[in-house]
């Protein structure tokens, strides 16, 4: 209301009835529309449990004893509980935002390990994305790592973490926010405390977290029943954005988005184009040369193409060990051939892929094609932590239980899986979703036994 210069106020005499809701489901609708405005524009405050408690008892005695509520009878006490609720979630409210403020928008995630981890870190990255749609976000990482990084759409900057060991001013350029330590590291902490890098999150069961990272949060993995990816959400708590979710809930938040190079000369349209990655730099119990080579006999030239892919290193051992595998007229060597931006066009591309737990196999999930997992029941290797999840990603167990096979070299658990159980498992997908082979797309190809 404006009033004119001059204007005359007068008192009138009486009392005015004012009836400001008609029901109680309108009471709760504006005690959260107003809420919601004192929270926005009381960003800057800070709030405990018990000023919650308080502000909202005093509230209540206010309205329904000081102010005599309790004169009005039931009217009194909607009244006075309407005000008590309304307080308790403006301080809620106000509560939450500053932990949101804590986190801040400019926000660092350091995973630096292997290419799986970072794969198994990236539902956290996009999580932290629709939390916060407006956040920058930087990944620090292995350099070879980058090719990934760069293709997910929820990651704004890479930063290779030699680079930032040599110039440690750049980890700050942005002026982040918050920090997360996915991975423990010992000299990065040490750099983000020197940089006055204001929120530093890690878990507490490294001492030197403890002196560098100033929010530490505890929860253990080696008991835990939850999947690595689950785990990786456990630093969120703090922020009181943590979320419960199932292991699948996490498969859109990848982010991953693929380049689409022209592979048409490696791959038939007309054929399954079966990708066998047999090595694992060492991070799984690998199933053995002589069962890759009898799982690619298995199958018909006629029907699928067959693409053995790993480093140079590895394609040169299995050169050694299972020359015959490269001798079949179906199978391509592409060891050694494709770096990690090729290697993830070419697997986005292709219709399956064997391994066992490493990288590439979560690569594959990550991208949506089908892909099985080979895995063994040993703590802390086993499947529940650490397999695949896709829209297409399964995984393979010879047993329930592994205990015998902790500390040897030679898995029996692993040499217990057949060819002919993998083979199985890839028709059972494709029996799920039919294959198009030219004009057909009634009925798989035959397979060879």
């Amino acid at each position: 209301m404006v009033l004119k210069a001059n204007s005359r106020i007068l008192h009138l005499r009486g009392d005015i009835r004012h009836r400001a809701y008609e029901n109680a489901r309108e009471i709760l609708d504006k005690i959260q529309s107003y809420s919601d405005i004192f929270a926005r524009e009381n960003r800057s405050g800070k709030v405990s449990g018990w000023t919650v408690a308080v502000h909202s008892a005093f509230a209540f005695l206010q309205s329904y004893v000081l102010k005599r509520g309790f004169l009005d009878g039931y009217e009194g006490l909607m009244v006075a509980v309407t005000s008590a609720n309304h307080t308790f979630y403006k301080y809620a409210k106000l509560r939450e935002q500053g932990f949101r403020n804590l986190l801040g928008k400019r926000i660092i995630i350091t995973r630096t390990d292997n290419l799986g981890d970072v794969m198994l870190t990236l539902p956290m990255v996009g999580y932290l994305r629709t939390v916060v749609p407006d956040a920058h976000i930087t990944f620090v990482g292995r350099s070879y790592t980058r090719p990934i990084l760069e293709q997910c759409k929820n990651v704004d900057r890479f930063l290779d973490r030699d680079e930032v060991l040599k110039n440690p001013s750049i980890l700050t350029e942005n002026q982040p926010d918050t920090i997360f330590f996915v991975f423990p590291d010992r000299a990065l902490a040490r750099i983000a405390k020197e940089s006055c890098i204001r929120t530093r999150v890690a878990t507490s069961h490294r001492i030197f977290n403890w002196w560098y990272c100033n929010i530490r949060v505890n929860f253990s993995r080696i008991r835990s029943p939850l999947h690595e990816r689950q785990l990786k959400l456990k630093l969120l708590r703090p922020f009181r954005i943590e979320r419960e979710f199932e292991t699948d809930d996490l498969i859109p938040f990848y982010g991953l988005q693929p380049p689409v190079d022209d592979f048409s000369h490696l791959l038939d349209k007309d054929k399954i184009n079966l990708i066998l990655h047999p090595k694992s730099k060492g991070s799984a119990r690998e199933w053995s040369a002589s069962n890759f080579i009898t799982l690619a006999q298995s199958f018909s030239p006629a029907t699928h193409k067959i693409i053995i892919t790993g480093l140079s290193d590895e394609g040169q051992a299995l050169r050694i060990a299972a020359p015959e595998l490269f001798g079949l007229d179906h199978v391509v060597d592409l060891t050694g051939r494709l770096d990690l931006r090729q290697l993830t066009s070419f697997i986005s591309q292709a219709d399956v892929l064997v391994a066992c737990s490493t990288g590439v196999l979560h690569l594959a999930a990550a991208v949506g094609i089908r892909c099985i997992g080979l895995y063994v029941a040993l703590h802390p290797i086993h499947p529940g932590r650490w397999r695949p999840v896709g829209i297409q990603a399964r995984y393979v167990l010879s047993r329930e239980s592994c205990s015998s096979c902790s500390g040897i070299a030679t898995c029996a658990c692993i040499a217990e899986i057949t060819p002919e159980r993998v083979k199985k498992e890839i028709e059972m997908m494709f029996e799920k979703s039919k294959h198009v082979f030219g004009e057909n797309e009634s009925s798989l190809p035959a397979t060879t036994s």
